[in-house]
């Protein structure tokens, strides 16, 4: 089946160092404004902080898309300098789209609460800005999209992984804090939580792999 050999992609890709350095960039570019503030103060950053989380995202992605999709083992490190430079108002146009974005799905019913389900919707039209930034053609909107069958699939999947990959990094602080006697409390925001950052992309990257198969 091939959402299971999706599966199997993305636990692959969870192997690339490259994709946790890609996770460290958005954990950056996220952080950027509470970081600002937490030097100048002020209330702006609640105002700019979405739009750099999506930033974030759309970065993520271009990173990680030929690794996750199965294209190259290697992230593409000058391409989101690349759109930035080359491309400046669409970047910033498909920003704020995905800004947008995250808003309307914050209000869906149930789902909307679950950071599994937005990484999913945020990744599937970041993927294809991604694409189009890119110059990638003969690729449809309709050709991204999985039938609500592969959509639930993708959404459970990625969002076991993410809570077992997020149990796992938390026993590895407490051991870690067991072995160099230090409280374990104290370890977890500098281990489990840049980890659960990148985990909770899970859901993104199985998309992207079963995608990778799709177009073939």
């Amino acid at each position: 089946m091939m959402l299971w050999d999706a599966l199997a992609q993305t636990l692959t890709t969870f192997t690339n160092w490259e994709v946790y350095l890609a996770g460290a960039i958005y954990f950056v570019v996220t952080l950027g404004p509470y970081l600002l503030a937490a030097v100048n103060g002020g209330w702006l950053v609640f105002v700019v902080q979405p739009f750099f989380q999506a930033l974030g995202v759309l970065i993520f992605v271009t990173l990680v898309a030929p690794i996750a999709l199965g294209l190259s083992a290697d992230a593409p490190w000058h391409l989101p300098w690349q759109f930035i430079t080359d491309a400046p108002s669409e970047v910033v146009k498909d920003t704020f789209l995905l800004v947008l974005i995250s808003v309307v799905v914050a209000f869906v019913p149930v789902l909307g609460g679950l950071p599994s389900f937005n990484s999913l919707i945020l990744g599937v039209f970041a993927t294809k800005m991604v694409f189009d930034l890119a110059g990638v053609e003969g690729i449809s909107r309709a050709d991204m999209l999985p039938d609500f069958a592969v959509a639930v699939g993708i959404l459970l999947l990625g969002a076991a992984v993410s809570f077992v990959g997020t149990l796992i990094a938390m026993i590895l602080s407490g051991l870690l804090g067991i072995v160099v006697g230090q409280d374990a409390e104290e370890l977890t925001p500098l281990i489990a939580l840049p980890i659960v950052a990148i985990l909770g992309f899970a859901p993104l990257l199985v998309y992207m792999s079963w995608l990778g198969m799709t177009l073939g």
